[in-house]
């Protein structure tokens, strides 16, 4: 048997997950009910206990590394991008697009920056903690894509023209075949870079005036925002980011961030 386990049921998409597990069969538990066990997890919560949960349910959690989005190809960024660490921040001289490269460490908000003493930071942040420095561009058009083994299993339209344009679960954007643009795109990606992915992990695809179409970002899918895509098919791209430490394969074992539970 199989068990969703969401850390909290105020999450936008932890109703319509479980009402797809089970569906499935699956059981769907609060965090507070479940315990590890016989029966397969599958978690789903917020980034405040994501790591919590995953020492408590005996968990190994993929996720993309922090400097991937730095290391594709120009062709598949379409701007300058590089990792680097907070205390770098002090070299800021132009306008630049800062976020925290730790999808569970949000310790200041993304945005665009010239100096670091414009950045609030609303949690204890060290020179060391990893951030992701960017080009700033303008983008047109964004998907969420929930991938699993270098394939789009879900999406969703995500913004346009700087405005959210999704549907709640998938009303109106059920559509039987992934966008011909996404496929094409995701397939090169994957077929130049594949190795640099984890099996299983959430990408924002976008559309960038005048250069073409490009990665947003790159995130863990047991974190990310479900939006519009299809709940039914998010579970698939979950199932594989969650693997018991007990039976974690050497091939899994490099997407599992060291941290420490909070």
């Amino acid at each position: 048997m199989t068990a969703l386990v969401v850390s909290t049921w105020e999450l936008p998409a932890s109703r319509p997950l479980a009402a797809a597990a089970r569906l499935l069969g699956w059981n769907a538990l609060a965090l507070e009910e479940a315990s590890p066990g016989a029966e397969k997890i599958v978690f789903y919560g917020g980034t405040d206990v994501a790591m919590s949960a995953a020492a408590r349910l005996r968990l190994s959690l993929l996720e993309p590394t922090f400097d991937t989005l730095a290391k594709l190809p120009m062709e598949f960024r379409c701007r300058n991008i590089e990792l680097a660490c907070f205390g770098d921040l002090v070299r800021l001289k132009s306008p630049t697009f800062v976020k925290p490269a730790d999808a569970l460490n949000k310790s200041f908000d993304a945005g665009i920056y010239q100096s670091v003493r414009n950045i609030r930071t609303q949690q204890k942040v060290t020179k060391e903690s990893p951030v992701l420095l960017s080009e700033p561009v303008e983008w047109s058009a964004e998907f969420r894509c929930f991938i699993r083994e270098r394939q789009i299993a879900a999406w969703s339209p995500y913004i346009s023209f700087g405005r959210p344009n999704w549907k709640p679960f998938g009303l109106g954007t059920l559509t039987p075949n992934t966008p011909a643009h996404l496929v094409a795109f995701s397939t090169r990606l994957f077929d130049r870079c594949g190795d640099l992915f984890p099996p299983s992990f959430v990408m924002d695809i976008g559309l960038i005036d005048e250069r073409g179409w490009a990665v947003v970002e790159l995130n863990p899918v047991w974190c990310s925002g479900v939006l519009g895509a299809d709940p039914h098919k998010v579970l698939a791209v979950l199932e594989r980011a969650c693997q018991s430490e007990r039976n974690l394969s050497i091939a899994d074992k490099r997407w599992v961030m060291d941290r420490q539970p909070s």
